[in-house]
């Protein structure tokens, strides 16, 4: 996964390229709108002599995907640089399609479907998360992970329940999309085993994401008490 930073005015232009392990995006009305301002051009003032004996010319500075991962980590910012949660409202959809939002030089951008919404409820001092997921992404059965018990849910639960409005309340804090084309996902079959041995499958299932949670929470912990988003 990479990125590009341009610099445009007419007689420079400089190309920078890292990777990425998610992108973060500050709070809009929808998911939509927050990536579009992320990767808009902005108008900047580029110095292309030096400290002393500057020579600025006005330019344009825009971030851009140069290259789509089959899975797609968005992080909302929940938490600005005082530690303090933001409970605004930002929709999102089972469908994000990126095509008519990010404008690339040489393709179009893919569509992804969602996969998993993690959650955050309570305040920035005392919080928990759990998660939501759907195994299948071209169905709608969606489950709900929350410590050791795993429950069905809802689209409306997994979903629209957490855009966030209510002081300390669910808020959707990071999404996980899957390409709509790729093929990263292995179909769940149905398990033809008798009842006691599927049971057994349920408990060590319930203890992995046990383990999962405890890994999240720790590295979210961090991430809270920092102040910092994902890079």
């Amino acid at each position: 996964m990479s990125f590009n930073v341009k610099l445009f005015p007419d007689t420079y232009s400089n190309n920078q390229t890292e990777s990425f392990s998610c992108l973060s995006y500050v709070l809009s009305r929808t998911i939509e709108t927050s990536i579009r301002f992320e990767h808009s051009q902005i108008d900047v003032e580029v110095n292309l002599g030096s400290e002393s004996s500057p020579n600025k010319l006005p330019g344009k500075t825009q971030l851009c995907i140069t290259k789509f991962p089959s899975v797609l980590h968005v992080h909302l910012k929940r938490f600005d640089g005082q530690n303090r949660k933001l409970c605004s409202s930002c929709s999102f959809g089972d469908i994000l399609d990126l095509n008519g939002v990010l404008v690339c030089d040489s393709f179009d951008p893919p569509q992804y479907l969602l996969h998993s919404v993690l959650v955050h409820t309570g305040s920035q001092s005392s919080g928990h998360y759990y998660v939501f997921i759907r195994p299948d992404i071209t169905k709608n059965d969606w489950f709900r992970f929350d410590d050791s018990k795993v429950t069905r849910a809802s689209q409306k639960q997994a979903i629209d329940a957490n855009f966030g409005s209510d002081r300390d309340g669910p808020t959707a804090y990071m999404l996980i999309y899957v390409k709509n084309s790729s093929q990263v996902l292995s179909q769940v079959q149905s398990l033809q085993l008798p009842y006691d041995e599927k049971e057994e499958l349920v408990k060590e299932a319930v203890v992995i994401m046990t383990i999962i949670s405890a890994l999240n929470k720790n590295f979210l912990g961090r991430e809270r008490e920092t102040g910092e988003g994902c890079s």
